[in-house]
């Protein structure tokens, strides 16, 4: 007799046995036995067998006492094996081997009245004389009514997990960053794609670890580095910061990358006149040899300007000093003292002559003649003009020299010289010269009451006074600085250029003056670096970080992303186009089949 394979045979009193008249009635018609008694069926079912209808009309009859079960007998066979759980076994005492099976048709009201718990699977002896629960993970025990507790068996929660054991399981409280029932995996902390701007996430156990593209920083990479926080630049330059770079804004007189070389100033032409340039910022100074002055040693020294001539001396330049051309009476470097007069010729008569007296009076001197004599210097007879011819053995027309005439005063005479001449008898012709009053090198020419001055090249006026402005025209190219010399010019030349008149442009491009393959134009004194896109800075140094301009769409991105002259837009989940403006439709794709709905879940990992 077969019934559903859990059904619970819980005593030897259930067993299903034959009557020996239905097993010998049996045996005589060579036919196998049927059940024909009353027997009872997981306790409470009675049952009873028609022996006598046909096989397709036998039944099982309950009585008022069973359950609500029905069975029927499908089919009489011998058959050797019990070993089938769902088989109850009924055996004729002479007709051992001959089994009848009957098939229970509602076998969960049977099932109902096992006595295994927590789900426990109830299995019959292959005797029918007793059962076996086969339990449900977490339980133990006969009935399966035991709880294990897992946790304290075999601690199965790992990586410092909490275990709390339940009802027939147990639950893993997972220490941070660890999941899964038994906390056996690490938690993917960058799933989120927490890294910006470029930056690789590292997962670690209950964190994450962002290693940023160069130029940023944060633990997010959210922070673009101010390389200028360091003050990069120097003296006094100004620092602008870029992605991963800065420059430096020199003031006038530095350059290089920090703005800490102080440019050369110093030109093979900046000082003239063997003067010496000593380099500043952004200018120079020159140390000028003596006579000259000037920022470029240009101008000679006029030492006659300090007026260092006394007692109305003339005073004339010279490279650096000067000569004083004394006036009469007066001697000395400076002309600063009178001439001894008396000490002259004679002792105590001095430019005296015929035996007289020498006085110093002031800057000049004074004769006091003898008896007979007068004249300046004594030297002119008491006599008249004729008789002065006729002891000089001259006409009287004769008597005063270059034109003089001779005239009587009392009892002397005098000579009244023509222009040009002096003397007691004109007999001095004056040099007009003797007062240098040619300047410049100029050279003088004594005339009959005046003089002439020719003058050397460069220099034009009556005593050649004026210095020709030479740079006049503007000899000097590329913004060089004339400098007038005598008949002459010098140009101090800017940065960058060579030549007498700074018309050379030395070519300051070199390779790699340009970054980023910009190109180098050369200038007067410099050169000028034009920039490919994406690119700033006086070398090109500086990338541009177009995620500053906030490109991406604030909606759909997670971070934007700096390129070379490009940037990327990461977008989140259901958004795309450049930067991440589109929201995608899944439902336009279609993916659902006969007439089907999906939910769309946005979440933060691709």
């Amino acid at each position: 007799m077969e019934i559903a394979s859990t059904a619970s045979i819980p005593s030897p009193a259930n067993v299903i046995q034959a009557t020996t008249d239905s097993c010998a009635r049996r045996k005589s018609m060579n036919a196998n036995p049927i059940l024909a008694n009353s027997a009872a069926i997981a306790k409470t079912l009675l049952a009873a067998i028609n022996a006598d209808a046909s096989l397709e009309h036998r039944a099982v009859i309950a009585s008022t006492t069973s359950m609500n079960v029905s069975a029927i007998l499908v089919v009489m066979e011998p058959l050797v094996s019990t070993e089938s759980t769902d088989t109850l076994a009924t055996v004729c005492q002479d007709s051992p081997g001959n089994i009848a099976r009957l098939t229970l048709t509602n076998v969960p009201a049977i099932l109902a009245q096992t006595e295994c718990r927590n789900g426990a699977k109830c299995t019959p002896s292959s005797n029918f004389l007793d059962f076996a629960c086969t339990c449900e993970l977490g339980y133990t025990g006969r009935l399966c009514d035991e709880d294990i507790d897992e946790c304290a068996i075999s601690s199965p929660c790992r990586n410092g997990a909490t275990c709390q054991n339940t009802n027939g399981s147990y639950v893993c409280l997972c220490a941070k960053g660890y999941e899964g029932r038994d906390c056996l995996t690490n938690t993917d902390d960058c799933a989120t794609f927490p890294c910006k701007n470029g930056g690789t996430c590292l997962d670690g156990i209950g964190e994450y670890t962002c290693l940023c593209v160069d130029g940023f920083g944060g633990k997010h990479c959210e922070a673009d580095m101010d390389e200028c926080a360091s003050s990069p630049c120097r003296n006094g330059a100004t620092c602008r910061d870029y992605v991963n770079s800065y420059t430096c804004t020199c003031p006038l007189g530095f350059s290089s990358t920090n703005c800490q070389t102080n440019d050369e100033d110093c030109t093979t032409s900046s000082c003239m006149n063997n003067g010496t340039c000593v380099d500043g910022i952004n200018t120079y100074t020159c140390l000028c040899p003596p006579g000259y002055t000037g920022s470029n040693c240009q101008f000679r020294i006029n030492e006659c300007d300090s007026n260092p001539c006394l007692n109305g001396a003339t005073c004339s330049d010279r490279l650096g000093s000067y000569l004083c051309h004394c006036p009469y009476g007066f001697t000395g470097t400076r002309c600063e003292s009178f001439v001894d007069w008396c000490s002259m010729g004679q002792p105590g008569q001095g430019p005296c002559f015929n035996g007289a007296t020498c006085k110093q009076v002031n800057q000049t001197y004074q004769c006091t003649c003898a008896p007979g004599w007068t004249g300046i210097l004594c030297d002119v007879e008491m006599v008249s003009c004729k008789d002065a011819a006729l002891r000089k053995g001259s006409a009287v027309s004769e008597l005063c020299r270059h034109g003089g005439k001779c005239e009587d005063i009392g009892n002397s005479h005098r000579c009244v010289c023509a222009e040009g001449y002096t003397g007691s008898y004109c007999q001095h012709e004056i040099n007009e010269c003797d007062s240098a009053p040619c300047q410049n090198g100029a050279t003088c020419k004594d005339l009959i009451g005046s003089h002439s001055c020719t003058c050397p090249p460069g220099f034009q006026g009556p005593n050649c006074e004026y210095n020709i402005n030479d740079c006049y025209s503007n000899p000097c190219q590329n913004g060089g600085v004339c400098h007038d010399l005598v008949n002459a010019f010098s140009c101090s030349c800017p940065h960058g250029t060579l030549g007498i008149l700074c018309e050379i442009n030395v070519n300051e491009c070199f390779e790699g003056a340009c970054h980023h393959g910009g190109a180098c134009i050369d200038k007067i004194g410099a050169f000028e670096c034009q920039c490919p896109p994406g690119f700033v800075g006086p070398r090109c140094e500086g990338d541009v970080n177009e995620c500053l301009s906030d490109p991406c769409s604030a909606t759909g991105t997670l971070n934007c992303v700096q390129l070379v002259n490009n940037y990327s837009c990461h977008c989140k989940p259901g958004y795309m186009g450049r930067h991440c403006e589109l929201k995608i439709n899944f439902c336009e794709i279609s993916p659902c089949n006969n007439g089907g709905m999906i939910p769309v879940h946005l979440s933060a990992r691709h």
